[in-house]
């Protein structure tokens, strides 16, 4: 599997399960549009009670490397995500 796998069970709870290409999860340029998909998956889920964001690799995640890539806001270090 390739991506973020996501189950919902019957009390509600939505489970997201990272597991990207490689050794490790990383934000790549496959990851972005993923967790786009995803919060718009979840943004429009009825009956949600809860979330719980895990990972199928060993390590939960790895920071972007790519220089071309950095974060849109050096100043907060993190990216600033198109979705609502």
């Amino acid at each position: 599997m390739t991506g973020f796998n996501y189950e919902k069970d019957a009390d509600g709870i939505v489970t997201i399960t990272m597991d990207m290409d490689g050794p490790v999860n990383s934000m790549s340029d496959a990851f972005l549009p993923l967790l786009s998909e995803t919060a718009d998956k979840l943004e429009a889920e009825e009956g949600l009670t809860g979330v719980v964001l895990t990972s199928a690799k060993k390590t939960f995640f790895c920071r972007w490397r790519s220089q071309h890539a950095l974060p849109s806001d050096r100043r907060l270090g993190r990216r600033v995500f198109p979705w609502r």
